[in-house]
């Protein structure tokens, strides 16, 4: 009996120590699955009928605690489930495929939100957070467990945690998307579960634009998050979102507040967090009504802290007045006017919308600037001048009414210099429409420069005109031409050196102050001796 009772120890031992030897890090490697799919179910039990706890992506790491028959019991991201072993891989063998770590994805976080929360486990318990995370951080993610998605920086320092899937956009898919109702007559329905019976938390009109949440989507159905407000749409009633918002067939209507005042608030109900105070005759973009139509979902962009990108919520209909077509696209008739920083009055325009773009020149604040499209990223599509490119929407500021050219005394003047004159063209090249003679001597009001040519006023016209036929104090860029040049906190050769400038490195000029340049470098002010710059525009 004792001999047994020895014999079974010993077997129960083994087994435990046969466990432990398998508890080892694994990559999951889901490449050569059918139909290609690259995130592989984390289940329940050892069997494809159980239910699932997520997906992980490809590349992901887990601990590896156990085998039974072809299952490989895994730990992942505080979860416990089970894998088929096939799709497991070592590290040096990921590394040795070149198989990257998760999905790349961003951070997307809606107004009046500021930052992605990053949790130790699904759920949104304060005391759980380990991360704040700004808007547009890029990520990669290991895995999906509805609603929530883990996550890792891709910057140092590296953290990682659950965020909800609601604010993670991936890479690569198309993110934005648009209403396009199949019966243009009535409103497109946003559900809160992918089924006809579902409950409808909103209905919105054509041309209002969304977020497309994940590639997990199911037949027929689109997962979207419009405004703050998430829910799943019919397929028919979605389409792709063009790049620019002119190109789409139709847009929300707009009204104006009709109550004196009204509160903007974060839900369909006077208890939810108030955003701000609308007041009479301010204007809205109507993107939908809730069910029952007592409240409408709104965008607003007068008289919020957010400028261009609008804030959206919720106001109650019988405080707005009729709402009205919007058929320009445009959120009524606008223009924009470059904003000023704490210490220049410049502010660039981009040939994309990306700041890291080709920059076609500069404008200087005060000057008005056509808006053509408020689109949903942090750039606006603008005409300056003549001149279309992209500026961020944190240097302009929203105008109501037509395009103005602004107060010339507000801008800086400049005087041409040629003996014969010169002729200002419809755009910055010399084989451009002329639209005015221009006398040498006379003075034209400058509103950017935009490498070797300047944007002018001249005559109530505006053009492009040769930089270099212009004399005056305009901004423009410069390289150094002395090693370690001095930058100073004020003109003087016995001031302060603020941070001194390796040669050939480009330095914006702000203003001149007798042989000194005010100038910004690399994000600091101060000032340097005219004589060590060289021109660039």
């Amino acid at each position: 009996m004792r001999k047994g009772l020895l014999c079974l120890v010993a077997a129960l031992l083994g087994c435990l120590l046969a466990v432990g030897a398998l508890a080892d890090t694994v990559v999951i490697d889901n490449q050569n699955a059918a139909g290609g799919n690259k995130r592989l179910n984390l289940r329940t039990e050892p069997d494809t009928k159980s239910g699932t706890l997520g997906m992980l992506y490809d590349g992901a790491q887990a601990e590896r605690l156990g085998e039974t028959g072809e299952w490989s019991q895994i730990s992942f991201g505080g979860q416990t489930g089970y894998v088929l072993t096939q799709y497991l891989i070592t590290p040096e063998e990921a590394q040795a495929k070149g198989l990257a770590e998760g999905g790349a994805a961003k951070a997307d976080v809606p107004l009046p939100m500021e930052t992605l929360t990053l949790y130790s486990a699904p759920g949104s318990d304060a005391d759980k957070a380990v991360a704040e995370l700004p808007s547009g951080t890029e990520l990669r993610i290991l895995a999906f467990l509805d609603p929530w998605v883990y996550v890792k920086t891709q910057s140092e320092p590296v953290v990682e945690g659950y965020a909800n899937s609601l604010y993670v956009c991936e890479a690569g898919a198309q993110q934005y998307v648009y209403v396009c109702a199949a019966d243009p007559d009535k409103l497109a329905s946003l559900r809160a579960n992918p089924t006809e019976t579902s409950k409808v938390v909103g209905s919105y009109y054509n041309g209002v634009q969304g977020v497309r949440l994940f590639s997990f989507q199911r037949d027929g159905w689109v997962r979207m998050r419009i405004g703050t407000v998430e829910g799943w749409m019919a397929a028919q009633d979605v389409a792709d979102a063009p790049a620019d918002r002119r190109e789409l067939p139709y847009y929300p209507p707009i009204a104006s507040i009709s109550a004196r005042r009204t509160e903007l608030r974060a839900a369909n109900s006077n208890s939810s967090d108030e955003l701000l105070v609308c007041e009479a005759g301010e204007s809205v973009e109507v993107l939908g009504k809730s069910e029952g139509g007592n409240w409408l979902h709104v965008r607003v962009y007068d008289g919020n802290p957010y400028g261009l990108t609008g804030l959206t919520g919720y106001v109650k209909a019988a405080s707005v007045g009729r709402l009205e077509s919007n058929s320009d696209g445009l959120y009524g008739v606008y223009a924009v006017v470059a904003s000023t920083g704490e210490h220049t009055n410049l502010e660039p325009i981009f040939a994309e919308a990306d700041a890291s773009s080709e920059e076609l020149g500069l404008y200087y604040q005060g000057v008005e600037v056509e808006l053509l499209d408020l689109t949903l990223t942090a750039f606006a599509h603008v005409r300056a001048g003549g001149l279309e490119g992209y500026m961020q929407k944190t240097d302009i500021t929203l105008r109501r009414g037509s395009v103005q050219e602004g107060d010339a005394s507000t801008l800086p003047q400049a005087q041409v210099n040629a003996p014969n004159g010169i002729t200002m063209r419809a755009q910055p090249e010399a084989d451009a429409l002329v639209t005015a003679a221009i006398e040498d001597g006379q003075t034209v009001s400058v509103l950017g420069v935009l490498g070797a040519w300047c944007c002018v006023r001249f005559d109530e016209k505006t053009g492009f005109v040769p930089r270099a036929q212009l004399t005056g104090d305009l901004a423009g860029y410069a390289r150094t031409t002395e090693p370690q040049l001095a930058l100073r906190v004020s003109p003087s050769t016995g001031a302060n050196v603020i941070v001194r400038i390796p040669q050939g490195r480009r330095v914006l000029i702000v203003e001149t102050d007798g042989q000194w340049k005010y100038v910004e470098y690399e994000g600091q002010f101060g000032y340097v001796m005219e004589n060590y710059l060289d021109p660039v525009y």
